[in-house]
């Protein structure tokens, strides 16, 4: 849900070469180096959602119910059929023979547990599954019941890992997190803080051993870093390339690929508490910021007045109407009575996002009032605004876990969401009542009506622009498709 964790640097000394042998030969033995922004707060799915530590988690743990390259849910993953019995009742058949790592068995228990393990995690997936229940019926059949119709329960089980019951009781949530164990196609290795994790090849793996040894992941905010470690051979992917330098890293040795993503930047303003609690300071920071001036920064990326990402496949319309005006922010900031703003953001998280904010700073202090501007590491950050967080102004990426404006709505638009500075009992309510449409094009009626709200009227979220995805790849790692949830398929890659 949240925009995506990165990681690892410190550990790729000058001259390694990607694709590591470490003294071996033969593609069997090779070691898979992939680079990201940040390091991850935890290994545990339930806990950190980030996508760039979902790149590591996913070697690892598994899901229930596995996803194409679109996000769409198929059927070819834990979890190998659902049906619904009534508008509140599914029946799902767990894949037969499949163990974890420590020998475990991944039976309907298992299963069953693992979403009520989920649900009542203090974890960012537990808004999500508020009002869902399970239970193993026979070995490898689970009933999932809901409070309510929820017609989109099989994405929402795509973002529920399959966890161990019996270790997990016994290590808890925080040990999960840093000695997971799943049922994926490698084991966890090593996690040297401040410089790598490091996984091996699972031989047992259900889906068949992989064709490489291990992956280690490393972190780098630093987009001049990311250039030299992929062109010198110190890494084989680097899976979020700043835009300012993606030009540089096409070559011969190396493949660039770009999509549209579905991480969208925000910024969320806490309507609960000054100096935002008066909606004439939030229009006014509206009017403030020019959105293609902030693109700008990043090699032109799109900006958008949409409160939903792209790519779902729904036919949402509208978006947030007011105009750029300085003077006319200007005058709402004094009605409102605000001379100053709190503004907290991130250091390396996203691709300039300290020029982002200063630029941010800027329009706003052109409309009379002060910014206190507030960068800080992403661990720091992410542990500051979750929940209803800090008052003042917060600049956060986020994707959505799920291809649907659910995953949305449920992260910023509810009062347990993960960032709740706009929801109240009023806005639950119609969340709730728009998550139990089940006919696609009337839900998406809706939610266009809810984005309207929500932009237009309590105006307590500003988009600013959707993330080009783009990931640089050495040619030497064949088999690499770009999924539009930006994870790494690792089962299916290969070295030359």
């Amino acid at each position: 849900m949240i925009g995506s964790v990165m990681l690892a640097l410190a550990g790729c000394a000058s001259g390694s070469t990607g694709g590591s042998t470490d003294g071996a030969s033969g593609p069997g033995d090779q070691i898979l180096k992939i680079l990201t922004a940040t390091e991850p707060r935890s290994l545990n799915p339930v806990v950190d959602v980030g996508k760039g530590a979902g790149n590591i988690q996913r070697t690892v743990v598994e899901y229930l119910i596995a996803t194409d390259e679109s996000g769409v849910p198929n059927k070819e993953g834990l979890v190998t059929a659902w049906a619904r019995s009534s508008p509140v009742t599914w029946e799902l058949s767990v894949r037969e023979g499949v163990e974890f790592s420590n020998g475990e068995k991944l039976d309907a228990e298992a299963v069953a547990q693992s979403i009520t393990l989920t649900r009542d995690s203090e974890g960012i997936l537990a808004a999500y599954l508020s009002g869902v229940d399970a239970k193993a019926t026979a070995d490898y059949k689970v009933e999932v019941t809901t409070e309510k119709s929820l017609g989109i329960l099989p994405d929402i089980l795509s973002i529920v890992p399959a966890l161990p019951p019996k270790y997990y009781e016994q290590v808890g949530r925080d040990g999960f997190g840093t000695s997971p164990i799943g049922t994926g196609p490698f084991v966890f290795g090593s996690w040297t803080k401040g410089q790598s994790i490091s996984v091996t090849r699972n031989d047992r793996y259900w889906g068949g051993a992989v064709g490489y040894k291990g992956v280690t992941l490393t972190w780098t905010p630093e987009a001049s870093s990311q250039v030299s470690q992929l062109t010198t051979g110190a890494v084989d992917i680097v899976d979020n390339v700043d835009p300012t330098v993606a030009g540089q890293l096409n070559s011969a040795d190396v493949t660039v690929k770009s999509r549209l993503g579905q991480r969208t930047m925000y910024l969320l303003m806490n309507v609960f508490e000054p100096p935002f609690n008066k909606v004439e300071a939030r229009r006014a920071v509206v009017q403030a910021i020019d959105r293609g001036a902030i693109t700008s920064l990043l090699a032109d990326q799109g900006a958008t007045p949409s409160l939903w990402p792209p790519n779902f496949g729904s036919s949402t319309s509208g978006g947030q109407n007011l105009t750029v005006s300085k003077d006319a922010a200007a005058t709402d900031f004094q009605k409102a009575g605000v001379s100053s703003i709190p503004f907290i953001y991130t250091i390396g998280r996203y691709p300039q996002d300290s020029q982002m904010a200063e630029a941010i700073g800027a329009m706003l202090g052109d409309a009379n009032v002060k910014v206190d501007l507030n960068g800080l590491e992403y661990n720091t950050f992410i542990k500051q605004v979750l929940g209803r967080g800090p008052a003042g102004l917060i600049m956060i990426g986020i994707a959505p876990l799920y291809p649907s404006e659910d995953a949305i709505a449920q992260t910023i638009l509810k009062t347990n969401g993960v960032e709740n500075y706009c929801a109240d009992a009023e806005l639950d309510k119609e969340v709730a009542a728009v998550r139990e449409i089940d006919d696609r094009e009337k839900r998406s009626a809706r939610y266009s009506e809810l984005q309207n709200e929500v932009l237009n009227d309590r105006v307590c979220v500003m988009p600013l622009f959707n993330f080009q995805d783009i990931v640089a790849v050495s040619n030497r790692v064949k088999g690499f498709e770009q999924r539009a949830d930006q994870y790494i398929d690792v089962r299916k890659l290969t070295f030359t």
